[in-house]
C-alpha cells in the first residue's frame, strides 16, 4: 500500500496524490477550442475532427515537452459558449501525473457566417425561373462552405445573400454559359479592414434570363 509523503493519504500509483503532485517536466497551458461543428482550432487553422479525446490528446502531446503516455481525458461537451476546465491522465517515467487543461466551444469561422446576417455579395435573378433557381441550389449543394443567411422572393425574381464574393462570381459565370442571358457584376465599398488597410466590398451578381419565347 501507498501513501502519499506529504498528507498521509493513500495512493494507487505514483509518489503524491494529485493534489502534492510534483510534474518535474515543462509544459505549455493546455487551452483547446472546439466549434459544435467538429472542428479543432490547432496550429492557426480550423480542422475537422472525428474523435474528441483523441483531438485533446493531440493538442496535448504538441504542447507536452516530454514523451508521456496519455492514459485517459475528462469528458468534455460541445455545448456552444461552454468554457470548462479538464483533466489529462498521463504517465512519465512510471509515475502517473495529473494535468490540467482549458477548452471552450465557439464558433468557426464558417458558422459563424452561418448563423449571423454576414453576407459578401447578392446574386440577383430574373425573371423567377424554376430552372435557375434549381441550378444555383444545385451549385449550392457542392460548396458547403458557402451560406446563405437570407433569401428574399420579390415580384420581379429573387435575391441570394452570399457569404462568399468568389462564389457568386463564379455561380454568376456559370449562369452565363448554362442559359441565354445578360449577366451584370457591380460592386460598391462595404467598410474598410483597419488590418489590411483596405476597403471591403460588396458586389451584386444580376443575372437576367431570356425570354424562353424568344430563345
Amino acid at each position: 500500500m501507498r501513501f502519499c509523503p506529504k498528507c498521509g493519504i493513500k495512493i494507487e500509483k505514483g509518489t503524491f496524490c494529485s493534489e502534492h503532485q510534483e510534474i518535474d517536466f515543462q509544459y505549455k497551458d493546455i487551452h483547446v477550442v472546439f466549434c459544435h461543428c467538429k472542428k479543432l482550432f490547432h496550429k492557426n487553422k480550423w480542422v475537422a475532427f472525428d474523435n474528441v479525446t483523441q483531438s485533446i490528446q493531440k493538442v496535448a502531446k504538441d504542447l507536452i515537452k516530454a514523451e508521456v503516455q496519455i492514459i485517459s481525458v475528462s469528458e468534455v461537451e460541445l455545448k456552444p459558449g461552454i468554457q470548462k476546465t479538464g483533466e489529462i491522465k498521463a504517465i512519465y517515467q512510471d509515475q502517473e501525473f495529473i494535468i490540467p487543461f482549458k477548452y471552450e466551444v465557439t464558433d468557426c469561422p464558417a458558422c459563424s457566417k452561418k448563423s449571423g446576417q454576414y453576407y459578401e455579395a447578392i446574386l440577383q435573378l430574373r425573371p423567377h425561373d424554376k430552372e435557375l433557381k434549381e441550378f444555383v441550389e444545385k451549385q449550392l449543394e457542392k460548396n458547403p462552405d458557402v451560406f446563405v443567411p437570407n433569401k428574399i422572393d420579390l415580384k420581379e425574381g429573387v435575391n441570394y445573400f452570399l457569404t462568399s464574393r468568389k462564389f457568386a462570381i463564379k455561380i454568376g459565370t456559370l449562369l452565363n454559359k448554362s442559359f441565354k442571358g445578360e449577366l451584370k457584376v457591380t460592386k460598391k465599398i462595404h467598410t474598410w479592414d483597419r488590418q489590411k488597410s483596405k476597403d471591403v466590398y460588396r458586389i451584386t451578381v444580376l443575372f437576367r434570363r431570356e425570354n424562353k419565347q424568344e430563345e
